[in-house]
């Protein structure tokens, strides 16, 4: 939904971890309101995403938000990134007061790795650093099985209750795995 940056030295809020700042991502929730959504991107050089979202009730006490993205890079190398993504929220609130909300995601990125392009010093000028001669900027200097590969799952569940208008308390847990495949 949206980023939230809280800069500088955050420890009086958060603890002492947060000496540079703090950002919140706060996710899209599932709302009874219907909605849906669309989003097709192209880009050079070969870049490419589409996206596609959508929300409403599920009955009087049930709603949900489901999206599902992917994302496609290639560099002027010929190096190519990718990323799928699928998340889903399903909310119960079963009085004005009390509010469930369930959340699970899953996100897959792919990655073929770019060493770089080899450079030397130049003996003449000290600090200026060059190609070597003959270096060719399309050639890849890394095995084209040189890859990451990166998938992530989250599950998380909270439970809202209203005290008054602007007066809540808020329970949340959530795990998050991942696994990095080089």
């Amino acid at each position: 939904d949206r980023i939230e940056v809280l800069r500088g030295p955050a420890s009086v809020l958060y603890g002492f971890g947060a000496v540079g700042g703090v950002v919140n991502l706060i996710r899209k929730r599932a709302s009874a309101t219907p909605g849906y959504e669309l989003e097709v991107g192209l880009g050079t050089p070969g870049q490419y995403r589409a996206r596609a979202g959508a929300q409403g009730p599920i009955g009087d006490t049930l709603s949900y938000r489901a999206d599902i993205g992917y994302t496609s890079y290639e560099n002027f190398r010929g190096y190519e990134s990718q990323r799928s993504q699928v998340a889903t929220t399903v909310r119960y609130q079963p009085t004005r007061r009390s509010t469930f909300n369930a959340r699970f995601a899953y996100s897959f990125d792919h990655y073929n790795t770019d060493v770089g392009i080899p450079t030397i010093e130049d003996v003449n000028r000290p600090g200026k650093w060059t190609l070597p001669h003959g270096t060719r900027t399309s050639a890849r200097y890394s095995s084209s099985q040189d890859y990451f590969k990166y998938q992530r799952m989250e599950a998380a569940l909270d439970y809202r209750y209203d005290l008054a208008k602007a007066t809540y308390l808020e329970l949340r847990g959530a795990i998050t795995e991942d696994h990095y495949q080089y």
